[in-house]
């Protein structure tokens, strides 16, 4: 692959790996729910790794300054190379002073960050979580931006039929293997299989481990820094 490509493993996951990936991305890192810091910060990773920071517990009476500190200590410690701010709840003023002051730390200690548009400072990469199959990857590049990816094995279906077309996110098994031919397409970066409906045609797109390996290695590097998947989907 031609960007570096990890591989996101909880703290639940790690104690039972045999063989740690090349390139991790440690996803349990969290506000505390007893505390002003974070939780699950990790330790002895291997060097480059990623640290992932997310919001399934809210920011309420957390200290700006102590998270910062956490931060920095754990990404100079497993020599980390990267921040990622997995933000999914709406953005607040406090949340906003925190990504603010989490930027200025990375770059003062030389470390990426990426982080959701709706979080992102002007020196962080704009996270898009997640890929979706139904959108080629060169329409979601941004302009003097680099672009981290969440990748993930996934379909998409498309029904048309007499009044227009919709799509919705769908599982794969809802074309069973075997039964609709299997075609490729470069402009897509992914596979797709149709069938017959009473009015029209469905299209299932589908992202497999495969095709998005096969994607990764054509990304345009000057927009794209890195991706991020899974590790139970991907090994």
């Amino acid at each position: 692959m031609s960007i570096p490509f990890f591989l996101a493993i909880s703290a639940q996951e790690f104690p039972f790996l045999s063989e740690l990936p090349s390139n991790i991305a440690w996803m349990s890192v969290h506000f505390s729910s007893y505390g002003s810091g974070l939780s699950n910060l990790p330790h002895n990773l291997p060097k480059g790794s990623l640290l992932i920071l997310d919001d399934q517990t809210p920011w309420e009476g957390h200290s700006t300054e102590v998270v910062c500190r956490e931060i920095v200590e754990s990404l100079l410690e497993n020599q980390a190379t990267g921040l990622l701010l997995d933000f999914e709840r709406p953005a607040t003023p406090e949340t906003n002073l925190l990504t603010t002051a989490l930027s200025q730390c990375c770059r003062e200690i030389g470390v990426m960050l990426g982080a959701p548009l709706s979080y992102a400072t002007d020196d962080a990469a704009i996270f898009i979580s997640p890929l979706p199959c139904q959108t080629p990857p060169e329409r979601l590049y941004q302009k003097n931006r680099k672009v981290w990816l969440d990748v993930s094995p996934g379909a998409y279906l498309i029904h048309i039929g007499a009044q227009g077309a919709t799509g919705q996110a769908a599982d794969q098994r809802s074309f069973p293997d075997g039964t609709y031919p299997v075609f490729t397409d470069a402009e897509l970066c992914c596979s797709y299989r149709s069938r017959p409906n009473a009015g029209g045609v469905d299209i299932l797109l589908n992202h497999s481990r495969e095709s998005i390996e096969t994607m990764l290695a054509t990304l345009d590097e000057n927009a794209v820094q890195l991706a991020i998947g899974l590790y139970r989907e991907f090994r």
